[in-house]
């Protein structure tokens, strides 16, 4: 019976949310096997095809390479988490997206197919221990992806913007799925960090428009940010 761990824990991620991850090799090597990775595509291919019709827009196409590098690093985290004997610094290549060369649309989103259940992952692991390595490594990632970040509470300054360039941001911004993607989580899980990014900001304005119901927090932040500057102007006017 061909084993398929990775590829299960893909599955298990977008249906359940409950998964099972082994122990991985001291050594830091993913035992995965090549047909377990081949498997792990396809169902990624899969997944994005079928949230495709729900996306806002027409998202990029899947970059194998990027979207298994996002599943082998969340993979990893959660075997971490579970299996406490082994330190994240022997598996820091794993988290390492550099290989995946410059940031684009189609690596944003094809990270994203497993990496956007990063804040899950992150909770879990605060929670569990919150001075442990691991959890700056997940924030460190939260901040290099921030598609998939929404939403998490970064310790060090939770009201800053969790990105770590603007260049990463503007590498993508462009595309119209993916900026829409970015602003309906935003709105979702209202998560206020991100407005201090003025397109940010101004992007969910012309979203929510009237429709402050939509998301209270971030209505009343929004409008929080609006208000000087218009009292400012009137004050110059008179």
């Amino acid at each position: 019976m061909l084993l398929t761990p990775l590829a299960d824990f893909l599955t298990a991620l977008w249906e359940t949310g409950q998964v099972s991850v082994p122990e991985l090799p001291p050594t830091g090597v993913s035992n995965c096997s090549d047909a377990d990775r081949a498997e792990s595509v396809v169902r990624l291919r899969w997944y994005a095809s079928e949230e495709r019709d729900a996306l806002p827009g027409t998202p990029p196409e899947v970059a194998d390479d990027a979207a298994l590098w996002g599943l082998t690093a969340a993979f990893t985290a959660c075997s971490l988490i579970v299996h406490r004997q082994h330190t994240v610094e022997t598996f820091a290549n794993v988290f390492d997206s550099r290989s995946l060369g410059d940031i684009t649309p189609g690596m944003v989103y094809s990270v994203d197919l497993a990496l956007r259940f990063l804040p899950d992952v992150h909770r879990l692991a605060v929670a569990l221990a919150e001075s442990d390595p691991l959890c700056n490594v997940l924030e460190d990632l939260g901040r290099r992806w921030p598609l998939s970040s929404v939403g998490m509470q970064f310790r060090e300054h939770p009201e800053s913007p969790p990105v770590e360039k603007v260049d990463q941001l503007t590498a993508w911004w462009h595309d119209d799925c993916l900026r829409r993607m970015y602003v309906d989580r935003i709105a979702e899980r209202e998560d206020l960090s991100r407005l201090t990014e003025t397109r940010v900001a101004d992007a969910l304005r012309a979203v929510m428009g009237i429709h402050g119901e939509m998301s209270p927090k971030i209505s009343a932040r929004l409008h929080e940010r609006i208000a000087p500057s218009l009292h400012d102007r009137n004050a110059d006017e008179n």
